[in-house]
């Protein structure tokens, strides 16, 4: 039995533009497909792999795919390399940024029932 799942990258940038309004900036998308076998313990001594199992391996790797990397929260970037990275490149490429309020990675991971 094969499971396939979604990984899903994304910049996600929040900032006040010129109206002071608070916007969100959804970039860099990018998809990877990514599988698993069923576990190799349920041919172990004989045993058998209940669906219960392995719904619960495929609930594990989806929660440890999901999470989120901050880049700048509170008026600070958390390191140096992020806003040498950062923050030159996202004011030319969107020049109605005033301020930003958070930069982080976004990933997100989601199962695909075939």
């Amino acid at each position: 039995m094969r499971f396939f799942f979604y990984v899903q990258n994304e910049l996600v940038i929040d900032y006040k533009d010129k109206r002071g309004v608070i916007q969100s900036i959804y970039t860099n998308r990018e998809i990877i497909k990514k599988y698993i076998d069923e576990p190799a313990y349920c041919d172990i001594n004989g045993s058998d792999c209940t669906n219960q199992n392995f719904k619960c391996e495929i609930e594990r790797i989806i929660k440890d795919n999901t999470y989120n990397i901050m880049l700048y929260e509170n008026g600070t970037w958390l390191q140096k390399s992020y806003k040498n990275k950062y923050k030159t490149l996202l004011l030319k490429m969107f020049p109605e940024i005033i301020e930003f309020i958070k930069v982080y990675k976004k990933n997100t991971a989601y199962e695909i029932m075939l």
